[in-house]
């Protein structure tokens, strides 16, 4: 069997558009020509691109784009199990099952990523705290490398290799299918409600407070005023209702075309204070019922939020931060806010729960989220944020921080050198790499 052919060069660009470049790339549309790639060549795979980081790209290694392979291979609805192809889109997952009564109880903010994409990142939504994160709905998975084959994964057979694939970044091979545990539809609709918090502090007593009685839960601070007010917002909880809502969410929502920025950045730290303080007076006390599509994907049917950032993109920092220190720790990064005057387009607080483990975004405590325009000023706030984040025995998530060092990513986690030896093992030649891995030193 003949090499496939590379294709011409691509430009390809994380969403938030700090980490790019040029690389070879095959659109693939047969299981033989994946097969071909050869065992001693750079390649990573690829599903939507919508990665905050580059985890799906690399100067110096092929792109496989697997978006050709999104078939659902079987439902089994008895055993509320869906085999389906790494390239099918959470989107269009919805509605074949949202028609069946079925769901896919974690969901991150966007519907375009793909079920390869949610295992390679080990995905969150917005009820972790009580669902958990992706890789507790993964049943099996079917891995390809070059050098091995086409191997069957679970948790008994490869368990190894299981492991390191779910939340691996891509590292170990390429994704081909998975099996994957659904719920029962939550309902047709959400009754979403938005309560004002004094701050981030008393948004986690809240949350600690409502989250055995709500479907999801996170909340959205101000941060810009520096003074008394800063971290002012509101706690978004959400209860899923019975009955008939029409869908149209699901009809409206747009493809995130993230390499066209804005020419000029509207989100800029002139510009969002102001933007903020409106948001919070329009959307703080709201209370309504929306569609679930809506609810699930609220980044779906407003893609010019990432635009808007302009050509230099932004910067998604997440941090998971143990219940014991949470307090501590949200006094130290307003203060350190304050001193450097940062502005973000997001500040926002979401309750985790699970086991920590190996590089996964995963654990017990609250998540900080982050949204800061791509400055010189906001990289180095960042650098001291890191040291913040360790010292309150922080964990951040790698998939979404597209600037983290390995340093820093060496000191948070603990299995890090573990990962790497593992990853070694399994794959001697390490021909599965991109930008995310090469930072990391992975």
């Amino acid at each position: 069997m003949s090499e496939p052919s590379r294709g011409p060069l691509r430009h390809f660009t994380c969403v938030g558009s700090y980490e790019r470049c040029q690389a070879a790339c095959m659109e693939p549309d047969r299981y033989r020509t994946l097969l071909a790639l050869p065992a001693n060549k750079p390649v990573i795979a690829m599903g939507a691109g919508l990665s905050l980081a580059g985890a799906g790209f690399s100067s110096d290694a092929l792109t496989v784009d697997m978006r050709h392979f999104n078939r659902i291979l079987d439902l089994d609805q008895e055993g509320m199990t869906l085999h389906v192809e790494a390239g099918a889109t959470l989107a269009s997952l919805f509605s074949f099952l949202a028609d069946r009564g079925l769901m896919i109880a974690v969901q991150p903010g966007h519907p375009g990523i793909t079920i390869g994409g949610c295992i390679a990142g080990n995905i969150h939504g917005k009820n972790q705290y009580r669902i958990g994160t992706f890789a507790d709905l993964v049943e099996e998975i079917q891995l390809f490398h070059p050098a091995h084959g086409i191997l069957d994964l679970n948790r008994q057979r490869h368990a190894d290799v299981f492991e390191l694939t779910v939340g691996g970044c891509g590292l170990t091979g390429i994704i081909l299918s998975a099996r994957i545990r659904l719920h029962p539809e939550a309902g047709k609709s959400c009754h979403v409600r938005h309560t004002p918090v004094a701050g981030m502090q008393d948004a986690v007593q809240q949350m600690k407070g409502q989250q055995q009685h709500e479907d999801f839960m996170y909340s959205w601070h101000d941060v810009t005023p520096f003074g008394g007010s800063a971290g002012k917002g509101f706690l978004v909880s959400g209860r899923f209702e019975p009955g008939t809502h029409e869908r149209n969410g699901w009809r409206n929502h747009r493809p995130l075309h993230h390499a066209s920025p804005w020419p000029l950045p509207v989100f800029n730290g002139l510009s969002l204070p102001l933007i903020n303080g409106i948001y919070r007076r329009l959307k703080q006390g709201y209370a309504g019922t929306e569609d679930l599509f809506t609810s699930l994907f609220p980044f779906a049917i407003m893609p010019s939020y990432f635009h808007a950032y302009g050509p230099r993109g932004f910067i998604e920092h997440q941090v998971l931060i143990p219940d014991a220190h949470i307090v501590d720790y949200l006094e130290r990064f307003l203060a350190l806010a304050h001193d450097f005057r940062q502005s973000f387009g997001m500040v926002s607080l979401k309750r985790f729960r699970g086991e920590r483990k190996l590089l996964r975004y995963s654990g017990d405590g609250f998540s900080v989220g982050l949204h800061l325009p791509a400055t010189p000023k906001a990289i180095r706030f960042l650098a001291q944020l890191d040291e913040i984040d360790t010292q309150f025995m922080g964990i951040a998530n790698i998939i979404k921080d597209a600037r983290l060092p390995a340093s820093v990513v060496a000191a948070q986690f603990p299995e890090y050198v573990q990962f790497r030896e593992r990853l070694a093992t399994f794959d001697p030649g390490r021909i599965f790499t991109s930008m995310l891995s090469r930072r990391l030193a992975l």
